[in-house]
């Protein structure tokens, strides 16, 4: 089982991960599995949709310093 399979698994059998805190220990913890399995785009796409908490603030920037930011299209 990869990672992300495995993140989500623990947030679908345990109470608890609907706060805010963790939804964002859980984002934080897939896209860094996700970065990981060379997945940057997938690891971006999870922290978008996160709520902004500190571990996704700091799971974005260790992202970014990694692959660099988001290129925007005109």
């Amino acid at each position: 089982m990869r990672a992300p399979e495995i993140v989500e698994f623990a947030e679908m059998t345990h109470q608890g991960w609907n706060s805010l805190f963790g939804r964002d220990v859980v984002a934080a913890m897939k896209a860094h599995a996700l970065l990981q399995l060379s997945e940057p785009e997938r690891a971006r796409a999870v922290l978008t949709q996160a709520p902004q908490g500190p571990l996704v603030a700091l799971a974005t920037a260790h992202l970014n310093m990694s692959v660099g930011p988001a290129r925007r299209c005109a």
